[in-house]
């Protein structure tokens, strides 16, 4: 994987979207009600430092997180804003192709204007379908959930469905027409809080237990009510129709589910495992597991003692072995979850950003004269589990890294 640099990104947005192509989004000199900024989409290829604006004539506003249902999407989605009078608004996506280098309005929806701040997600199942979901800004409550079908120009009723119980959180594509889904909305601890004496699992910490055991442990009712999560994998097309159809079975391989004093701070992709993080708070204790979707194996770790967000385990997939990143004041450490064993150490002043691979993006502040100077912030690459063998590193504040596959994209300030 080579290592490429992108400076002074502080002005810019990347989204990654085929290959080595790069949605790059910068702002525009126009608002929408002074509130809302516009924006410039560019697609840029980092492989050449090429790049071109899309949706050149059309006023365009970064409303709405636009998620793709798959690697490689054959089109790009934005968003236009347009005022219909005092109290509406419009919102219109757009839907750009790369073959015809056009730009077409694939839906167009009214919300108020005192709605605004309100968050909405657009879901890109694929060049015919979307799913917008408009989120309550106060309470995170789900107000409105369409599925639209482009080419009819049709909402489809999913009011009763599993998704218009429950609605999306994540969708997060694997391979093909797979994807990950995550249903219902994340609890926050607070939400959650569990006053009562906490139950003690009898587990030493992060230790390999039996899945069935911890099953038993954070016992879900099968009872679907809207404070319902669910983790599944799904033929994301498939499970589209299906929601379509009021009272149909839908098809859905099921990993977990949470009721109401259980919830999924987080799920991702690390390697060929998706792993999630599921805290109980009635035990205090959160399960990590790491789900081998090509194999169908399921690993399940316990981490005891958690009371805030900060506690829960942050863990990666380094050369086929589960490993958990535990930051503390002194230093940050690599646990090996096979094993229990430290594997690495990391000092105070270099903060682990991003791990892909086995390759580990720090950044290091050094100190040219102790006390008396702030130093310099470095971003250094190294390469597990020879940590302090740099195969990277430059002068700069780090700001965020993006993996293409084949290029390891570090942006700076």
């Amino acid at each position: 994987m080579d290592i490429q640099l992108i400076k002074n990104a502080e002005n810019s947005k990347y989204i990654p979207l085929r290959g080595e192509i790069l949605l790059q989004t910068e702002d525009a000199e126009y608002m929408y009600e002074d509130k809302i900024k516009g924006k410039n989409h560019f697609l840029l290829n980092v492989s050449t430092n090429e790049r071109f604006e899309i949706g050149l004539g059309i006023k365009k506003y970064l409303y709405g997180e636009i998620i793709y249902a798959n690697k490689n999407p054959e089109f790009v989605y934005f968003t236009s804003l347009e005022s219909i009078n005092e109290s509406e608004f419009n919102v219109l996506i757009y839907k750009y192709q790369y073959d015809d280098n056009t730009a077409t309005i694939s839906y167009k929806f009214t919300m108020n204007k005192s709605d605004i701040d309100d968050e909405v997600r657009i879901f890109a199942i694929d060049g015919n379908f979307i799913l917008i979901e408009q989120i309550d800004a106060k309470d995170k409550s789900f107000k409105k959930i369409i599925l639209h079908e482009t080419e009819l120009d049709k909402d489809m009723p999913i009011e009763k469905s599993l998704i218009g119980t429950l609605g999306v959180e994540r969708i997060i594509p694997i391979s093909g027409n797979n994807c990950v889904v995550k249903l219902g909305k994340n609890k926050s601890f607070e939400q959650i809080r569990n006053d009562i004496k906490k139950r003690d699992i009898l587990i030493s910490s992060y230790s390999l237990v039996d899945e069935a055991d911890v099953v038993d442990e954070f016992d879900s009712s099968e009872r679907i009510t809207p404070d319902t999560e669910m983790i599944g994998i799904v033929n994301i097309r498939q499970f589209i129709s299906e929601n379509c159809l009021e009272g149909g079975n839908v098809n859905m391989h099921r990993l977990d589910l949470a009721k109401e004093d259980t919830t999924f701070p987080y799920i991702k992709i690390t390697g060929n495992r998706i792993c999630y993080s599921k805290f109980s708070a009635e035990y205090h204790s959160e399960k990590i597991v790491f789900y081998d979707y090509e194999n169908d194996v399921k690993q399940v770790r316990l981490n005891n003692n958690v009371s805030k967000n900060a506690d829960l385990s942050y863990t990666y997939i380094i050369n086929d072995t589960p490993y958990l990143l535990k930051r503390g004041k002194t230093q940050t450490v690599m646990i090996n979850l096979n094993n229990q064993k430290v594997e690495a150490k990391f000092n105070g002043d270099i903060s682990v950003k991003f791990i892909e691979d086995d390759l580990i993006v720090c950044s290091h502040k050094r100190h040219k004269i102790p006390l008396l100077k702030k130093g310099s912030n470095y971003i250094e690459v190294v390469r597990f589990p020879d940590i302090h063998t740099k195969i990277f590193s430059t002068k700069a504040d780090y700001k965020y890294c993006i993996s293409t596959g084949t290029n390891l994209l570090l942006f700076t300030y």
